[in-house]
């Protein structure tokens, strides 16, 4: 009998386009299958007077997104955005270290300037990806309104979570003069790791090798220290190419710095 008062129901809401239903007991939908235990035909919330389910309230399905992009992010909501209003919060999960200078466009309604602290640019390295980042419009840009980890200083970018790298080498100078130039900087000089991820991991990086890099690693060399992105045979610079040579050699260098 409720089913057949439910379909009844469900057919006059579709006619009319609009209804109330109160009734003085709980409604049980008890169904054998499961088509026959749910309310279909309603549409999204997208008015301000209109319902959101209690999941979509709990995992913020209206105002979380996914974004995509290193310093132009997209993000798309469902429902869609109509448009940007101050004290609009959103959730963002970033795919992607950014750079700098920051945009956020939401659902295809502009990029806009994506700040901290008042009216700060991003660091290189603020967004993480698969850490989300609250946000807040201001009326005029984005304001990030949570906890940022720590960014790169000038002249150096993100090689990973943990670690920025500088993006000019050095000019040309020993291995013992190249951990003292990173040591006085309040740096260090870049482990094999940290610079192969630097320079597969940040644009332009590759284009600034013009000749082998110090590295501060001597594995499996005695007397010798390790170089990287170049060989005696190439032409140009290479992530994955490196050699060994005397620590009194002169050859660039790249510090490194802990975030």
């Amino acid at each position: 009998m409720i089913r057949q008062n439910l379909a009844l129901l469900t057919t006059s809401l579709a006619l009319s386009g609009a209804a109330q239903w109160e009734v003085p007991a709980r409604i049980i939908l008890d169904g054998p299958d499961s088509t026959d235990r749910q309310v279909t035909g309603l549409s999204l919330p997208i008015l301000a007077g209109d319902g959101a389910s209690v999941n979509a309230d709990r995992d913020n399905a209206t105002t979380f997104a996914t974004v995509s992009g290193t310093d132009e992010l997209s993000a798309t909501l469902t429902p869609a955005l109509v448009t940007y209003t101050p004290g609009l919060r959103l959730t963002l999960l970033p795919t992607s270290t950014n750079n700098s200078g920051v945009t956020l466009n939401v659902n295809g309604l502009g990029a806009v300037a994506l700040r901290k602290n008042i009216n700060m640019p991003l660091d290189s390295g603020d967004l993480r990806p698969g850490i989300p980042v609250h946000v807040i419009h201001d009326g005029a840009v984005f304001q990030l309104t949570g906890q940022l980890y720590p960014g790169c200083p000038a002249g150096f970018a993100a090689a990973n979570a943990d670690v920025c790298i500088e993006m000019a080498p050095s000019d040309t100078i020993n291995w013992y003069s190249a951990v003292i130039r990173c040591g006085n900087a309040g740096t260090r000089l870049c482990s094999v790791q940290e610079w192969l991820q630097g320079c597969l991991s940040i644009p332009g990086f590759q284009a600034t090798i013009a000749n082998y890099e110090w590295v501060d690693s001597a594995a499996n060399y005695n007397n010798m220290a390790k170089l990287m992105g170049w060989s005696d045979t190439s032409t140009a610079g290479d992530c994955h190419l490196g050699s060994r040579q005397t620590p009194l050699t002169k050859f660039r260098s790249r510090c490194c710095y802990d975030r």
